[in-house]
């Protein structure tokens, strides 16, 4: 007492000041505090969530030309019918750990993915590296039945599919039922649920495959195989390029490396039902097949959240692989969001590509790409561990201007094939 006395009574009424700032602050945090843990979980996660949605959630209206602004009325029906849109998502505690986990390449099943909107079990994709490629089971193939434990159950639906694939214990054979196009009967694969690391990438030119594959949490490494494609000239290679997601730019550029190595000049990129990912990853891999003309970074794409608030996204111009002479990309209406980007930035920045460069194959009637112009952030609750991922930006190509959302990527009426048609038409553009 005798030092604040000491003071000059400047100073004193700058610490009174201070203190009293700070007798404030404590007491709305501690208030803040006792509100809260007073308060139910349930209530908690929901104040939570809505307070998300508030500020971040991004949903152009077309009918009333404004983003939406959310009613008490709304989001009772978000919470009754389902969480925004198709792309938002809700995680507790344990499902965010594994959605981390699966992002960074680690993930534990058979390695299939489905489409939110397919009534049926329809396969969408399988991932390299699973035990499901490893069986042979194929993206397009209709899951029709599940033999666990010598009882076979008949899928209806991928909810039902899921059901009995989750009673199928660890490390235990169990039998999946296929139908697929072009075969008379109903086939049958032996495989089981397992710890596997994903692999993105595969390598074919005319002599040699180099794929990336390992088991159990074995990072994949790259192999050399003695099995290539007679359809290629030797000038000619085809990268397999799935998701955007672990380490697929490391493995992308590996892939790049090898065909550079190979002496192959020329590029056919087949992205067909490669649904997108990280934008991290988009622009590592832009960087590698963009010829941006310079060094220093380039933008390869942009976003604008509900606010306007504007974010690049560049990728670094010196590390593009310049023995790549010609290029084309093959792509169908699964190819989406990243996959879109990384189509948009060649178009752009393609001095030696026109849109004669894009394939694509119809899928089910669709004669573009997915139109997917939207981007999702996760946001992350460190006290309950929960998560949700929700739509927080329109993105649009380097030229600030188009957004492919809902719309899609087309080409030219010569260069949109039939399924399966588009390594081949492929391989006559390179010539």
């Amino acid at each position: 007492m005798k030092a604040f006395k000491s003071l000059s009574k400047k100073t004193q009424k700058a610490l009174t000041a201070i203190t009293m700032v700070l007798v404030v602050v404590i007491s709305f945090l501690s208030g803040f505090f006792v509100r809260y843990f007073q308060e139910s979980k349930t209530a908690r996660s929901l104040s939570w969530i809505i307070n998300l949605i508030e500020s971040n959630y991004c949903y152009f209206d077309e009918e009333t030309g404004e983003y939406k602004t959310f009613t008490a009325e709304d989001y009772s029906k978000a919470i009754a019918e389902g969480l925004l849109d198709d792309y938002s998502t809700y995680y507790t505690s344990e499902e965010y750990k594994d959605e981390v986990a699966t992002r960074n390449g680690n993930r534990y099943g058979i390695g299939l993915g489905f489409l939110k909107t397919e009534t049926t079990a329809r396969v969408f994709s399988v991932t390299f590296n699973s035990p499901a490629e490893r069986a042979g089971i194929k993206s397009g193939d209709l899951i029709t039945g599940l033999t666990y434990n010598g009882e076979k159950a008949v899928i209806e639906n991928y909810d039902h599919f899921k059901k009995e694939l989750n009673k199928v214990l660890n490390d235990t054979e169990f039998i999946l039922h296929i139908d697929r196009e072009g075969e008379n009967s109903e086939l049958s694969f032996v495989l089981k649920r397992q710890v596997f690391v994903a692999s993105y990438v595969k390598y074919v030119d005319s002599e040699r495959e180099y794929r990336f594959a390992s088991l159990g949490k074995e990072t994949p490494k790259g192999e050399e195989i003695l099995n290539g494609d007679s359809r290629l000239s030797s000038d000619t290679a085809i990268i397999t390029f799935k998701n955007f997601e672990g380490n697929a730019a490391s493995q992308f550029k590996s892939a790049l490396e090898y065909m550079k190595l190979r002496n192959r000049t020329k590029l056919i990129l087949d992205v067909r039902n490669n649904g997108g990912g990280l934008l991290s990853v988009l622009t590592k891999v832009c960087c590698f097949i963009t010829d941006a003309k310079g060094s220093g970074a380039f933008p390869v794409a942009y976003s604008i959240d509900k606010n306007g608030n504007l974010s690049t996204y560049n990728a670094l111009s010196q590390e593009f692989f310049n023995n790549i002479q010609q290029i084309s990309v093959v792509a169908n209406g699964n190819s989406a969001s990243a996959t879109e980007c990384l189509i948009g930035t060649l178009l752009h920045y393609g001095h030696r590509f026109s849109k004669d460069f894009l394939v694509i194959e119809k899928t089910g009637g669709k004669t573009t790409t997915y139109g997917k112009g939207i981007a999702q952030t996760t946001y992350y609750n460190p006290i309950s561990g929960e998560a949700v991922t929700m739509t927080s930006d329109y993105m649009y190509w380097p030229d600030k201007i188009t957004c492919i959302h809902g719309k899609g990527i087309s080409t030219t009426e010569s260069n949109t094939v039939e399924e399966n048609k588009g390594i081949l038409r492929a391989i006559e553009l390179l010539g």
